[in-house]
């Protein structure tokens, strides 16, 4: 065993996903992935930690154990028991189903997952050059936040892409592959540092052109172009002088649902320079952005299929409601663009409207400010801070203030002592992050709720709850 193997391997084990002593974890392989699972095995016993491997043969890989699911009997109970779960497995298609068992499991379980599906040994010695936590929550968290508060996307390439789709209604907000799994009842692909979003399905309408990798890990010998209508790709309209694409891509189109617009994702790898021509890896090098097709159920999705094909390439220009955020695969939002300020709002909210918490949204004061908190599809917490330093201490104040029964602008500009306009700009701030929503109250309603309020000892504001 090669020591840069085991370097990879203590990295994976011990920051990625913070193996410590006596953690019972199990890695699920194939025989052409052994020397993967033996130097994963090798490095959580360093850390002290009770290793077990499962090795699926090629021969059980042919019959329906695998494609169906092998999570029953003693097996399916032993996954309950376990800390940790890789799985280094083939890249196939046909195996949507088994995963996602996997991940039922992980949501039942505290019990945390990592993919890394068609790893191979030359891909997984890159795995160790990933940005730190902190690099990827700064920058994801920034992408994120634009594409929750986003309602039209449009995508463009020098290879010819040029689509655009919405996402206003769908389930879930966006989600950041750290690559990090620190945390119970968490699954997720290694290596992370990607942003992916599921569109609003059916909406994608334009040209998609791919040229970097596309899945069954192919790097492309020429770009595929093909055009996307109505969220669906059409077959007839694909178009490269790289045969072997052609006939994967038009392989998948033949599935159910093989043809939908599922995922749209940004890489946000810095230190990997050049392509793999692994999926899994090159779609997170940073100045990509990928497409795929099939299954989206996994993250808040309503696209049903036993597929999930990525498409990877360069250099996407991409603007969110009509404002340039990448150019050209560099990043070009400003703060105007993040809206994290309240200065860039109007407050034109009127003084009687009631303000109270939105049911979509949590909160948690951190670091003098108020954060978001949202858990993500992998069942990982993500949190950001509201805005600026300015800002964020301003929504902390007014959210303290809000009574559990809602509170009218007026009222919280009395309570928090910041001044009527700048209470209006804030909350409409918070509104925009759908952290407040208001309501606009009758004449008789609100002498009701000014009566009450005289008659309470106290108001419990949302902070105690």
């Amino acid at each position: 065993m090669s020591v840069e193997f085991d370097k990879v391997a203590k990295t994976v084990m011990g920051n990625y996903l913070g193996v410590e002593e006596a953690d019972d974890v199990l890695i699920v392989c194939d025989e052409k992935r052994l020397r993967i699972a033996d130097a994963l095995a090798l490095a959580a016993n360093k850390l002290k930690a009770i290793p077990a491997i499962l090795v699926i043969t090629k021969k059980l890989r042919k019959t329906n154990t695998v494609r169906d699911g092998i999570l029953s009997g003693g097996i399916e109970h032993a996954i309950r028991e376990m800390d940790v779960v890789i799985l280094c497995l083939a890249n196939v298609q046909a195996e949507l189903e088994f995963r996602r068992r996997f991940i039922r499991e992980v949501r039942r379980s505290p019990v945390r997952v990592a993919n890394l599906p068609g790893i191979n040994e030359d891909a997984f010695k890159k795995m160790g050059i990933a940005p730190s936590l902190t690099e990827i929550e700064r920058v994801g968290n920034d992408i994120a936040r634009l594409l929750s508060n986003g309602q039209k996307v449009r995508v463009t390439s020098p290879s010819g892409t040029d689509i655009e789709f919405e996402l206003y209604g769908r389930r879930v907000p966006p989600e950041i592959s750290t690559g990090y799994l620190l945390q119970p009842s968490t699954w997720g692909n290694l290596p992370g540092a990607e942003v992916y979003v599921a569109p609003k399905a059916w909406t994608a309408n334009g040209t998609i052109a791919i040229d970097v990798t596309i899945d069954q890990d192919h790097r492309m010998t020429s770009p595929i172009m093909f055009e996307v209508k109505n969220g669906r790709v059409r077959a007839n309209s694909i178009r490269s002088t790289d045969m072997k694409a052609t006939k994967l891509l038009s392989r998948t189109l033949l599935k159910r649902n093989g043809d939908a617009l599922c995922e749209f994702g940004v890489g946000l790898n810095r230190r990997i320079k050049s392509p793999t021509g692994i999926t899994l890896i090159d779609e997170k090098i940073y100045s990509t952005a990928h497409f795929a097709l099939g299954d989206n159920v996994e993250f808040g999705g309503e696209i049903d299929a036993r597929i999930h094909y990525d498409m990877v390439f360069y250099r996407p220009s991409i603007w969110i409601d009509g404002k340039q955020i990448i150019r050209n695969g560099e990043f070009s939002y400003t703060g105007k663009d993040l809206l994290d300020s309240y200065l860039f709002f109007k407050g034109a909210i009127p003084n009687t409207a009631l303000v109270r918490a939105s049911p979509w949204s949590t909160c948690a004061r951190m670091n003098g400010g108020l954060a978001k908190l949202w858990k993500g599809a992998t069942g990982r917490m993500h949190a950001f801070m509201l805005g600026d330093k300015e800002t964020s201490q301003a929504a902390e104040r007014v959210w303290t203030v809000i009574s559990h029964r809602g509170s009218t602008v007026f009222q919280i500009a009395k309570r928090t002592r910041i001044g009527l306009r700048t209470v209006k700009r804030v909350i409409e701030f918070m509104i925009f992050h759908q952290i407040l929503e208001t309501e606009t109250l009758e004449r008789e309603e609100l002498e009701g709720l000014s009566k009450q309020e005289r008659q309470d000892e106290e108001i419990r504001p949302l902070s105690t709850y």
